[in-house]
């Protein structure tokens, strides 16, 4: 259940800032109001499962190093969603994890956007993210 709340804060904070983006960019409030409520009721789980890992309430050490490293990791992925749809329009940077490391993928993503490489670098960069919490998050990853 945990890592489920962890896992499912990437997809989160992703629908939360197109909705966001998405009402801005048609110049309406349709979409951003639900999603806004969606992400700060994901917010408090979030808190919630922070503090069992920090307090370790019903896992063991292992149990929390595990939660606490696909926190980590999701933390990053969110980076990078969150940066690439950032390069598009750069407030989007708040639904980030650190908002300098999403900041810096926006630019990225910013210059990459007139590479003849950027599908490679988009498939590149999903395959490597599926496979990452694929990894993290099955029980038997193989």
């Amino acid at each position: 259940m945990l890592e489920e709340i962890l896992a499912s804060e990437l997809l989160t904070r992703v629908v939360a800032a197109v909705a966001e983006g998405s009402d801005r960019a048609g110049q309406r409030d349709e979409f951003s109001p639900i999603a806004q409520a969606i992400y700060l009721s994901h917010l408090e789980a979030r808190n919630r499962v922070q503090a069992a890992i920090l307090d370790r309430r019903g896992c063991t050490v292992s149990d929390a190093v595990r939660l606490n490293r696909l926190r980590c990791m999701i933390e990053r992925w969110i980076d990078v969603l969150i940066g690439q749809l950032a390069g598009h329009d750069l407030e989007l940077v708040r639904y980030g994890i650190d908002i300098e490391r999403t900041t810096a993928h926006a630019k990225e993503f910013d210059l990459a956007s007139t590479s003849p490489t950027r599908e490679t670098v988009a498939w590149l960069t999903r395959a490597s993210m599926t496979d990452a919490i694929r990894q993290k998050v099955a029980k038997n990853p193989s």
